[in-house]
């Protein structure tokens, strides 16, 4: 009788618990919904609730800290966040939990104590690109520019394709190497072409392509074009594109000229792009040159650069562009199964 009596207690037991697991399961996909959904403070309640029932339950205590920061409640995300890390071992602590106590600390305008945190989430997860792309975005807000590329360069190691890397590293390299910002705006663009940042990258790409040149009229009408001196000093540093940005700016002096008046803007930039530097080396010392060079050089190989160049083009209200890309969609469609395949380390 003691024997079945036992084994009915740890029949209860079982099923209990495995009640209670139902139980958090559908809690935490309720919290999870109303996040989505913007409910944040409804989404706390009921992570803490969770909580309450299963105190070692570490998707709770970093679902509560991505809420706690989405509600603006930064303050609260970071003792959270430090509270999280007293009860759980390291070993225990996912990335998402380093990500959303540094952006808290980053919003709080504490650069240096976002920085540490975000280390300390490298170290225990280096193969993540968010941890090191906010750390670059804090970096950079506080001038610290060399240590940016650095982190958004070990980014996109890891995510070739994140836009915002691309992006950040354009403007971090922008006065330093004009034809390394080219390749990263341009990069950026391919990965997203439509939207409010895309229209601002664009932007930036163009003043690139078009800041060494300069047109002078005299008054007896005679017409003059002054090329800048390259941002880069031939011999110098891994990524030497002085050549390229030499050619760039020649070509760029075209676009005075009737002849080229006459072309799309998608032309123009095709033309300017071609004019990258070529080179096949993904073991190369310098990131741009082993990174963005192959790249580039593979795509005007298998002739997708056209294609590209009308892609970044997208957020324009250019109505040639338009009408280009609604009739090429198998193009594009082809363009972006190249993207998707391409192998940036090999």
């Amino acid at each position: 009788m003691r024997r079945i009596i036992l084994s009915l207690i740890a029949m209860f037991s079982v099923q209990l618990s495995f009640a209670q697991q139902e139980s958090i399961e559908a809690l935490m996909g309720q919290a999870i919904s109303l996040h989505d959904k913007g409910d944040y403070s409804e989404a706390i309640a009921i992570y803490d609730k969770i909580i309450e029932q299963d105190r070692k339950n570490y998707t709770a205590y970093e679902e509560k800290s991505l809420s706690l920061h989405a509600a603006g409640k930064n303050e609260e995300c970071v003792d959270w966040c430090k509270l999280t890390l007293k009860r759980f071992k390291r070993s225990e602590i996912l990335a998402g939990l380093y990500i959303n106590y540094g952006n808290s600390l980053d919003v709080l305008k504490k650069p240096e104590e976002a920085i540490k945190v975000y280390q300390m989430g490298i170290d225990d997860y280096p193969n993540i690109y968010l941890l090191h792309f906010n750390k670059g975005v804090t970096a950079y807000g506080v001038k610290k520019y060399e240590t940016a590329i650095e982190d958004f360069k070990h980014s996109l190691d890891i995510r070739a394709t994140h836009p915002a890397s691309n992006i950040y590293l354009g403007y971090s390299i922008y006065t330093e190497n004009k034809v390394a910002a080219i390749m990263a705006f341009a990069m950026a663009l391919i990965a997203e072409p439509q939207g409010d940042r895309a229209g601002r990258t664009l932007n930036s790409l163009n003043s690139l392509l078009a800041t060494d040149v300069k047109k002078e009229e005299n008054d007896s009408g005679n017409i003059t074009i002054n090329i800048t001196a390259p941002t880069v000093i031939a011999g110098r540093g891994e990524d030497d594109f002085h050549s390229a940005e030499i050619a760039i700016s020649l070509y760029g002096a075209l676009d005075f000229t009737d002849q080229h008046k006459e072309l799309s803007a998608a032309e123009k930039l095709m033309k300017k792009l071609e004019m990258l530097p070529e080179g096949t080396d993904k073991s190369a010392k310098g990131f741009f040159t082993r990174h963005y060079v192959p790249f580039f050089t593979a795509m005007r190989e298998e002739k997708h650069l056209e294609a590209a160049c009308h892609i970044m083009l997208a957020s324009t209200d250019d109505p040639t562009n338009n009408s280009w890309l609604k009739d090429n969609k198998p193009a594009i469609e082809k363009f972006y199964q190249w993207v998707n395949k391409y192998d940036w380390k090999n």
